[in-house]
């Protein structure tokens, strides 16, 4: 038994509620129609000689009626309508339909005493059933009945579309015969719609409505040959004023029903908006609220209402605070009416310890117990940070001390006493990269940019600094993933060594301001480097030429868990709250747009649906299912795996508010796949090249059957079997075996 949902682009989605209703088909061995029946729709239509064009759309008795919004009718003179010609679909208001029972019964005027037509209901059919566009109906205004089954059987003479320049098909020489109200282009206005055909041949007849709003009347004037439209006032002389432009979607050539849709919220606008954040233990809530500072023309706060587009992570909070306030809009995004939000965040935890109920479960089971002792001893043993510290760059040194940070905060919560040496270890480093010991290479000593304010490294010899140079680091690419693993290894050395956390307090904050500063008024260091705090999420990208875009989003998560961390080792409460605050918004905008869910599946394309994850986030292509940096074997199924595990590492005591049991359901199949090639159904059809025979990397199926753990107990078995005897060499850099099997074990 399958569902299924068909969309003709442009024209109609079956069945209209397709995302909680498809249609069901059941796999017999013979032909078998969908259970849902649209055979009894029917259509009747007459015309008098006045040109007034009555049509009744009867749904019958097995179909319920939709609304009139879901009926659209094209009607176009029969001279017009020909073969090659495609019409625009009006859709149904209030004043052009009317519901009769079950019936849609439309009133309009017909083009022509010689009429085509066509009728389309959203969802279920489009009539005449067979080739409507080729074989409309066909009518007269003299007053006789047009019934269902009245097709032409002469489609017209065989004239060719217009073409614009390209050989796309240009709907300009189309009537226009707008559902709303218009005028004279020359006469003074403060509103104005303009209709924009959609490009290319997907959506024909179909165009982009924009609408353009001023605070005082002007006039437009075209220029054809410059191809640009011009306003001005109706004296002319220069516009002063308020200016305001709106999408209003995409819809039939004509359709007025989203036209007036903004006109109440035209002439207020946000100027210089603020935004406040704050964190309540009592509640366990995050609080983050956007004052938009709502002006009017003249640059008061005015009376009405702003309207703001939501993204969807600002819409699931927002639905839970103050659903009356979120509309749907003529595009794809809600809108919030209102001056101000407030979004609620739950409080995670951000100790840097694990989870202390975890850790008791894995005690109590002495399988596990043994494993995570063993675990430790083996990482403990093979780490080499002492070697690794001094010479190697600022993200892969970083990876390395955190990686021994967790490792000596399991060795403390599980009482063995590998912490001791694992600490000293941890405080030369600290002490190297914070110059206190100031004795690493020049290329890596950081140093304060007064240009740009933050911390800068030169990470070449070279007289130049290329943009590639320790992944950009020098051009603040990245700069929370880096100081991120520093931070968290700071969080944990302070909480069980006060005493040097406070001697060299001022530099252990110096790093952290770079990349999580809650003040404006620091004159040092920007608010939050990396932070889009609309969006929720982080931007890797710094002055690098090129789209801003966020690949690893768990190590900018990681980076948000060390600032709570630390704060919470010095026992700072604003610098704890700014940590949970970033952290909260950084995982739920996470879980959102590189996850896929349940709730949010639809906003994916459908091959990402299938993948269950995004690789990485831009600014201008949304969605990329991809990376920046070869993963070996740099092939497909393999490289699902290192999608997956970028958007895992580092694994810490956080890591279980992303990748939990519903992400993992999303991404088993990409993760199995990559682990054993040979299961994907294509795998006999492809080339055995060396490089598909070479096995994925222990490091990255080890994420894989990580991230699958949470699953169900086979999956958890699977990868406890898997990464058991494994140490740091056979793992991603900054990873560990008994940091792995602890989350496998504990989720923490």
């Amino acid at each position: 038994e399958m569902s299924y949902a068909v969309n003709y682009i442009g024209h109609y989605l079956v069945p209209w509620d397709w995302g909680n209703k498809p249609m069901v088909a059941t796999c017999t061995g013979k032909r078998e129609a969908s259970r849902r029946a649209v055979s009894d729709i029917t259509v009747s239509a007459t015309c008098s000689s006045s040109l007034d064009l009555k049509v009744t759309v009867d749904m019958g008795p097995a179909e319920t009626f939709p609304g009139i919004d879901h009926f659209q009718y094209a009607i176009e003179p029969a001279s017009t309508w020909v073969q090659g010609y495609t019409p625009g679909m009006h859709t149904c208001t209030s004043a052009t339909c009317q519901k009769d029972g079950n019936k849609a019964i439309l009133s309009i005027k017909s083009p022509a005493n010689e009429f085509k037509l066509a009728i389309n209901v959203i969802g279920r059919l489009t009539l005449p059933r067979q080739s409507w566009l080729e074989k409309p109906y066909e009518g007269k205004c003299d007053g006789s009945v047009l019934r269902d089954g009245d097709t032409s059987t002469n489609p017209g003479t065989s004239n060719p579309p217009i073409q614009k320049p390209g050989g796309n098909n240009n709907n300009n020489n189309q009537p226009f015969n707008p559902t709303y109200t218009t005028s004279d282009i020359s006469e003074a206005s403060k509103k104005f719609v303009m209709e924009l055909n959609e490009p290319g041949t997907d959506l024909p007849g179909q165009t982009r409505k924009f609408i353009v709003y001023f605070s005082s009347p002007v006039v437009a004037r075209i220029d054809e040959a410059g191809s640009k439209v011009t306003f001005q006032p109706q004296g002319g002389g220069a516009y002063t004023g308020l200016a305001q432009i709106v999408y209003a979607g995409t819809s039939p050539r004509g359709d007025g029903s989203k036209v007036n849709f903004f006109d109440k919220y035209a002439g207020f606008y946000s100027y210089s908006p603020t935004l406040k954040y704050c964190a309540s233990q009592s509640s366990n809530k995050v609080y983050v609220s956007y004052d938009w500072n709502t002006k009017d023309a003249n640059g008061n706060a005015p009376g009405g209402n702003l309207l703001m587009v939501t993204m969807p992570h600002h819409a699931l909070l927002l639905q839970k605070t103050h659903p009356e306030k979120l509309i749907d809009t003529p595009f794809f995004y809600k809108a919030f009416e209102g001056n101000d939000w407030l979004m609620e965040y739950d409080l995670l935890h951000t100790e840097i310890d694990p989870d202390p109920q975890g850790v008791a479960k894995v005690k109590a089971n002495p399988s596990q117990l043994k494993d995570i002792l063993a675990a430790i001893d083996r990482d403990a043993q093979k780490q080499n940070l002492d070697g690794n510290c001094a010479h190697t760059d600022s993200y892969n040194g970083g990876k390395d001390i955190g990686m021994v940070a967790r490792l000596a905060s399991l060795s403390r919560v599980f009482g063995t006493n590998h912490y001791q040496k694992l600490d000293e270890s941890i405080k030369n480093c600290l002490e190297k990269w914070l110059r206190i010991s100031d004795t690493l290479e020049d290329l890596w000593k950081f140093h304060y940019d007064t240009v740009w304010g933050g911390l800068f490294l030169r990470a070449t010899t070279d007289a130049q600094v290329d943009w590639g140079t320790d992944y950009g680091f020098p051009y603040y690419n990245d700069h929370h993933f880096h100081l991120g693993y520093y931070i968290y290894a700071m969080a944990y050395y302070v909480k069980h060594n006060q005493a040097w956390g406070n001697a060299h307090k001022d530099r252990i904050y110096a790093v952290v301001r770079d990349v999580g500063n809650p003040s404006p008024k620091d004159p040092f260091f920007p608010v939050a480097r990396q932070k889009d705090h609309f969006t929720g999420f982080s931007i890797a990208s710094g002055l690098v030429p090129g789209i801003r875009q966020e690949e690893s989003a768990s190590e900018g998560i990681n980076c948000y868990h060390g600032i709570a961390g630390l704060g919470d080792a010095f026992n700072d409460q604003n610098l704890k709250q700014t940590g949970q605050v970033l952290l909260a918004m950084e995982i739920h905008s996470v879980r959102e747009y590189w996850q896929v869910r349940a709730h949010n599946r639809n906003h994916f394309p459908p091959v990402i649906q299938n993948y269950g994850v995004v690789g990485m986030v831009t600014e201008s292509d949304f969605y990329a299912y991809t990376l920046n940096w070869p993963c070996w074997p740099n092939i497909f199924p393999q490289r699902h795996a290192c999608l997956i595990g970028i958007q895992v590492i580092p694994i810490t005591a956080v890591s279980k508010y992303w990748v939990d049991q519903e992400w993992a359901g999303s991404i088993r199949q990409s993760c199995e796949w990559a682990n054993n090639p040979s299961s994907h159904p294509s795998y006999h059809l492809a080339d055995m090249t060396d490089e598909l025979k070479t096995p994925l990397g222990t490091g990255w199926q080890a994420f894989c059957h990580a991230a699958m753990a949470p699953l169900d107990a086979a999956h958890a078995a699977a990868a406890a079997d898997f990464v058991r005897n494994l140490g740091p060499q056979d793992l991603v850099g900054g990873t560990g075996s008994a940091s792995t099997l602890l989350f496998i074990y504990a989720s923490t």
